[in-house]
């Protein structure tokens, strides 16, 4: 297996980890602004 290929899947596994957070933190942040 090349290297490229497992940094690649790690790369994307921490990015769907971040989203989640990220998108209800954004989510929080736009429904206080819009009160």
């Amino acid at each position: 297996m090349p290297v490229s290929y497992v940094l690649f899947i790690a790369l994307e596994v921490s990015i769907l980890f971040l989203e989640i957070p990220l998108n209800h933190e954004l989510s929080n942040i736009r429904s206080r602004t819009q009160k």
